[in-house]
């Protein structure tokens, strides 16, 4: 009920992708390490913005890494059930590389889950995209740990 569940695993791969979904709240799907036995699973609530890093990306492209589908596929769940929601997708980056790469490879990024999305029957209009390269990073900072916050993609609930 408030998109927290705590899960005792045993897995048997390495990093085991954990997945679920509730009604009113964003799909999950992380990766865990093999030493916890435990996993605290938390789903963030549908609001009117929210980051995602479930999204991922071929290096310096717009190419959306396999990895990513499922994530999607339950977005596109998620939005086939809701029809009264219209989202804008907005890409960054991280801080690194010249300010107009990062522009143009956030917007192609944001029309790259757009027309994913379409792909799976959302209807276009109420879709819309854009990109805002590295001028909003959530922390203000480049190296490993800052790069891989700073690069998402957010979806804004522009109606419901």
């Amino acid at each position: 009920a408030n998109g927290r569940a705590e899960v005792k695993i045993k897995p048997v791969v390495e990093e085991p992708m954990v997945t679920a979904s509730a009604e009113a709240f964003l799909p999950y799907r992380k990766k865990h390490k093999l030493s916890e036995r435990i996993i605290i699973i938390e789903m963030q609530r549908v609001e009117e913005v929210f980051d995602v890093h479930a999204i991922h990306f071929e290096p310096n492209s717009a190419e959306i890494e396999k990895q990513s589908h499922e994530y999607l596929n339950k977005m596109a769940d998620y939005l086939r059930d809701h029809e009264s929601i219209k989202m804008m997708i907005i890409g960054h980056t991280d801080l690194h590389g010249e300010e107009q790469y990062n522009l143009d490879l956030s917007v192609a990024r944001a029309n790259s889950v757009k027309a994913y999305l379409e792909k799976k029957g959302i209807a276009p209009d109420r879709l819309s995209a854009k990109g805002e390269g590295f001028h909003r990073p959530l922390i203000p900072k480049k190296g490993a740990g800052y790069d891989e916050k700073n690069r998402r993609t957010e979806f804004r609930i522009i109606e419901q």
